[in-house]
């Protein structure tokens, strides 16, 4: 039995599926190999959604709660945008200036993926405050990780470094609605950051 291979496809003699050759003594069926069928498949990308990774959904899902009723659509009567109620400027920071906030309203994963990236940036930026102040008692508040974050979406990572140090920073620790930078640390200080 001779096999010959012409472009992925394995020619064997048989009977089914038989071709006539110009050689009337010789007749082959094609068959393809899998590496010609795989290659035959067509190839589909779909647009990945974002995940948010497991141990950070509690959190966020509070997050989004808290500031917005989980509502993506939203915009406040400060001009904060969707379920994390983010500054247009902060939006376009993270995500560029192509992102126009329709968009950023109409696409929830896109806001996950904001949040998630602001939470790694400001944790980068707090790296030395989180490292010496967890696990200790700071003007009554018990310091973690996940509070400090959290105290950073509310009033930013200086607003948090005022907490600390009020002596070094001039920066306001409470928001527009008077929302503190304690009650934020308090409030998110029981989550575990797993996949940040």
């Amino acid at each position: 039995m001779r096999l010959a291979h012409i472009f992925g496809m394995t020619l064997v003699p048989a009977l089914i599926l038989a071709m006539r050759s110009t050689t009337p003594e010789v007749e082959v069926a094609v068959v393809p190999t899998a590496s010609a069928i795989v290659a035959a498949t067509p190839v589909v990308k779909k647009k990945k959604r974002f995940q948010t990774p497991p141990g950070l959904r509690s959190f966020m899902s509070r997050m989004s709660r808290t500031e917005s009723n989980n509502r993506p659509g939203i915009i406040s009567k400060y001009g904060m945008l969707g379920k994390y109620q983010f500054a247009p400027t902060t939006m376009r920071g993270i995500l560029g200036s192509d992102v126009t906030p329709e968009e950023f309203l109409n696409d929830e994963s896109l806001q996950d993926k904001a949040m998630l990236t602001l939470m790694r940036r400001n944790r980068r930026y707090l790296r030395d405050l989180i490292n010496e102040f967890t696990g200790q008692t700071v003007h009554g508040v018990y310091v973690t990780e996940a509070g400090i974050l959290a105290g950073a979406h509310l009033v930013g990572p200086v607003g948090v470094l005022a907490f600390f140090h009020p002596e070094e920073y001039d920066a306001i620790t409470v928001d527009r609605n008077g929302t503190t930078v304690q009650h934020y640390m308090e409030k998110f200080a029981d989550y575990k950051l797993v996949g940040l």
